[in-house]
């Protein structure tokens, strides 16, 4: 179950993406240490978030699972050692040391998969914020394309005195009504073309 810390194999997004489950738990479960955070860092990613939780999940429980049979075994030992008697206590107490050995590796192999749960966690968010401001830019960037084009075609009606269709006059102002923020200022999209927030 917990699996020895390895070098990191060097893998691409897309080899990770196609590994089936146990290919791709070996590699998560195998790689939880510092050492391998070029790995994580495509594990943690957008793509791989998903399958990543649900293997350290999945981990998680089954060390639960694993220390409660454990827990329980012991328990059942301990009973029917104290039925047999004295002469049993030694069985009983070599099976309470291996059974304290294999807690102790446990619970290092269960800090090490939460605190990769909780690195994941701030990768995901990581990822929200920076998928975010991607999303802001690219809005940000076509609303000042529309602005533009908006702008461009009322200065070509109005240089070449062709009277506006009211649709025409709803676009324009648009531009006066519609704001955004500049250097700490709210300014309208006019006001930003006509101070040379935006340009072509």
């Amino acid at each position: 179950m917990f699996t020895a810390m390895t070098p990191a194999p060097v893998f691409s997004l897309a080899e990770l993406e196609a590994m089936n489950h146990q290919e791709f738990k070996a590699i998560v479960s195998g790689n939880l240490g510092d050492e391998h955070e070029e790995l994580w860092e495509l594990l943690s990613g957008i793509k791989l978030y998903p399958r990543t939780r649900a293997v350290l999940v999945d981990l998680l429980q089954t060390i639960a699972l694993h220390a409660n049979t454990e827990r329980v075994e012991l328990d059942r030992l301990k009973a029917e050692c104290l039925a047999e008697g004295p002469e049993a206590r030694s069985r009983f107490f070599g099976a309470r040391s291996d059974y304290e050995s294999r807690k102790r590796r446990r619970n290092g192999f269960k800090r090490l998969v939460e605190a990769r749960m909780q690195r994941l966690k701030t990768a995901k968010r990581n990822n929200h914020e920076t998928h975010q401001a991607r999303n802001h830019d690219r809005h940000r960037l076509g609303l000042c394309n529309l602005a533009l084009a908006v702008h461009q075609h009322r200065d070509s009606m109005l240089e070449e005195g062709i009277t506006p269709d009211k649709h025409d006059l709803v676009l324009w102002e648009a531009l006066e009504k519609i704001e955004v923020e500049m250097g700490g200022r709210v300014i309208s999209l006019a006001q930003a073309i006509e101070y040379g927030h935006w340009t072509d």
